[in-house]
């Protein structure tokens, strides 16, 4: 995961928040909080299907590594609101994934974002939501692509730079957040390469 377009406003992880971060309840839950804003422990509970300790728990973790935060315009002395510490964020995958002291800490992280994605996409093929919706849904696979690691870096810049033109955009009437997922890697065919 290379630095986004945005990332003025993400966060890079450093090695402390990358092992604060290091387990898949952690990650659903910053997650969580990135896309659908701020929530109580007991509610990301619900929506997560966990029992409340244990998300309170999580999100005490998370706020040490300074990943989440307290929500200072929410709350009571009995309910505490958290949100993510930043928009977004991301980590120089490169780096953790070829050093053996990081390498489990970085795969799982990266393992569990990717499969609550592909979580969150199911669970829109099971909602209701209005044709339009259906209809703008993107559903994209493309040929197998012939790439050096040079080109698909340049890939990964162009389709991040776009998302940046996207991002940028005021909030229009009938706005929902929408979770755009992209990945390029390289495949070995029969031959191993």
């Amino acid at each position: 995961m290379s630095k986004p377009s945005s990332a003025a406003q993400s966060r890079e992880l450093d090695l402390r928040s990358l092992r604060a971060l290091a387990h898949p309840l952690r990650v659903e839950i910053l997650q969580t909080l990135s896309t659908d804003g701020p929530s109580t422990s007991a509610r990301l509970a619900a929506r997560i299907g966990v029992r409340s300790g244990s998300t309170s728990w999580h999100l005490a973790k998370l706020a040490e590594a300074g990943l989440v935060v307290e929500d200072p315009e929410r709350g009571t002395l009995r309910e505490r609101w958290w949100q993510a510490a930043s928009p977004g964020w991301w980590m120089d995958a490169a780096t953790y994934l070829g050093d053996e002291q990081t390498n489990v800490e970085a795969t799982l992280v990266l393992g569990s974002v990717i499969r609550q994605h592909l979580r969150r996409a199911e669970q829109f093929l099971g909602e209701e939501w209005p044709e339009e919706w259906r209809r703008a849904w993107i559903l994209e696979t493309s040929l197998p692509l012939r790439l050096t690691p040079r080109g698909l870096t340049e890939l990964g810049e162009r389709l991040r730079g776009v998302l940046g033109e996207f991002t940028a955009r005021p909030d229009d009437e009938g706005a929902e957040t929408v979770l755009v997922q992209i990945h390029g890697f390289p495949v070995h065919g029969e031959s191993g390469r």
